[in-house]
């Protein structure tokens, strides 16, 4: 794969579509409200005045989000190292956090518990013990879960129809749909399997999507239908969601007739068999067979899929995906119409990474940093690091001085050799985390320094077209790195500096030197897609003027 701006490439014919069938909302330059975020800024603790401002911001902070005051109290510190103000608040900062952790592990909330202790060593990277808990203990008392579900893969072969016991068609009754006149049932049909004695399941975000949309005002039922008596509805609940990755977990009160081991798939290669299993178009107990196509796909923003050839159809959306051993290696959510064995499944490791915090129910929401960048490569073409090509200002990265033409090697500890691997990491993150990162410079020498991991926005590229200029914008939003000209009226113009390969600048031809006018933006209704209206001068054709639309979507795996 050659990086992730080839994805955009595809994003890119799928918003001409939306497009064309009239979806986007049409606008100019004047950039739209943004929706809140966490935005911080850079603080000059040499002002007495803006110094106990941020001190009486910090205390106030501590309350809710007591990892984040500490960060903001250590960035105090950092740069009045012998300021006994900062030192007394980083150390009062410091007890609030031992307050949280010690409550958290008399709940035995152990996701809170190991995230202090991470944020804690992220900020003092000496730290063994906490409170007189150490990592491992930690782990140890963790997966509350682990007494129902079991994570540990069978090497022995199950029965076929034992398999399809554990399965549900997943039902969202959504009412009536009045067309010309005439109601129609109006439904969601999907498939889920258990994982827990305890009647608990998983199906795909998508499929219970209306369930739990705040803005969905309609009709909304959900039920599940067993295979051996696919006639009787059962109501069922939903637990927490994850849109990101497209999971649910849901729950029913019954005791299922069969509970799935959830595998490993990294233990998958290409050319394995597996086997999917679901209710496509509402025909229960379907069992197709293939292969592994792939296991690499960047279709998702925050991680990779797997590609496979079984068939799959509309109704297998949340089913698993087995081994030859009965053992979940992913979650089937997606394929491609018309193209007959194009089609996807979730790895199973994402669903075990979130699983503990998805039995603490509601939505999983992800983190960033507020950066930008892509995998960096040496000159035999081997991956060697994340390269920081872009921060958001206001973001954590930002004011954590992360800086563009950074390497980032590690973090907490785990060496990074890709932005993949890089995005795996932030995965098993919950929000409000501290974590260290360890960095090459453009000058080859090595930094090391806490971030805090704040809430990745659903569309991380609006954010920073409401953050930042429209020429340091260009860069993330089209992969095109340029300098501000000389502009007239409402028009913008720019001069491209370098292009990024694969990316939507270097797709509409452009190269350094070119000129760009940019006359209009458009955004989709949710923020995901933007088209820019450019007046262009390329070299390659003379610098003879024309006009191009550039698009992409606001959403890729780049923002990390």
């Amino acid at each position: 794969m050659r990086n992730n701006f080839a994805v955009k490439t595809r994003l890119l014919l799928i918003f001409l579509f939306i497009f064309t069938t009239g979806l986007f909302a049409s606008g100019s330059n004047e950039k739209p409200a943004a929706a809140p975020q966490e935005v911080f800024e850079k603080v000059v603790y040499t002002d007495a005045d803006r110094k106990r401002m941020e001190i009486k911001n910090i205390e106030k902070l501590s309350e809710e989000k007591t990892p984040l005051a500490l960060w903001r109290s250590y960035l105090m510190l950092r740069s009045l190292p012998e300021d006994k103000d900062a030192l007394d608040l980083y150390n009062r900062m410091r007890e609030k956090m031992e307050t949280v952790f010690k409550a958290a592990v008399e709940k035995e909330d152990w996701t809170t518990a190991l995230s202090c202790f991470n944020s804690v060593r992220a900020l003092e990277p000496t730290v063994k013990t906490f409170c007189g808990w150490n990592e491992e203990t930690l782990k140890s008392s963790s997966r509350l879960f682990s007494e129902y579900v079991n994570i540990n893969p069978s090497r022995e072969k199950v029965k076929v129809s034992r398999l399809i016991n554990g399965t549900v068609t997943v039902l969202v009754d959504l009412g009536l749909k009045v067309q010309s006149g005439v109601g129609y049932p109006n439904k969601v049909l999907g498939s889920g399997f258990f994982i827990d004695k305890r009647g608990y399941l998983i199906t795909n975000h998508h499929v219970i999507e209306n369930m739990v949309d705040p803005t969905y005002e309609g009709y909304s039922r959900l039920y599940i239908t067993l295979p051996d008596n696919p006639d009787d509805r059962i109501p069922a609940k939903v637990i927490s969601w994850d849109s990101s990755l497209d999971l649910a977990l849901l729950k029913v009160e019954i005791t299922p007739p069969y509970v799935f081991s959830l595998g490993s798939s990294e233990n998958l290669d290409v050319g394995d068999r597996i086997y999917a299993i679901g209710s496509p178009v509402g025909l229960e107990r379907t069992l197709t067979s293939g292969i592994v196509s792939a296991v690499d796909r960047p279709l998702l923003a925050t991680g990779r899929v797997m590609q496979i050839d079984a068939a799959i159809n509309s109704g297998n959306s949340g089913g698993p995906l087995i081994d030859e051993y009965g053992n979940v290696q992913g979650i089937v959510f997606a394929g491609i119409t018309g193209y007959e064995g194009l089609n996807f499944a979730i790895p199973v490791e994402y669903l075990k990474m979130n699983l503990e915090r998805m039995y603490k129910g509601n939505q999983i929401n992800h983190v960033w940093t507020g950066s930008f960048g892509m995998t960096k490569r040496t000159e035999a073409l081997r991956p060697d690091g994340l390269e920081v090509l872009y921060t958001m200002p206001g973001s954590s990265a930002y004011v954590s001085e992360l800086k563009n033409g950074d390497i980032i090697t590690a973090i907490d500890g785990k060496s990074i050799k890709t932005l993949e691997e890089f995005q795996d990491v932030l995965l098993s993150k919950p929000l409000n985390t501290i974590a260290r990162v360890s960095c090459r410079t453009q000058d080859n020498d090595t930094k090391e320094f806490p971030v805090y991991l704040a809430q990745r926005p659903e569309n991380p590229g609006y954010e920073v077209y409401q953050h930042d200029s429209l020429a340091n914008a260009f860069l993330p939003l089209f992969g095109m790195e340029v300098s501000a000209g000389t502009s007239s009226g409402k028009a913008k113009k720019f001069f491209v500096k370098s292009v990024l390969t694969g990316s939507p600048g270097e797709d509409s031809g452009f190269a350094p030197n070119d000129s760009i006018e940019v006359t209009k933006s458009k955004f989709s209704d949710d923020k995901s897609y933007i088209m820019t209206e450019v007046y262009a001068k390329k070299r390659r054709n003379g610098f003879m003027g024309m006009w191009i639309s550039l698009a992409n979507a606001l959403d890729t795996p780049n923002y990390f």
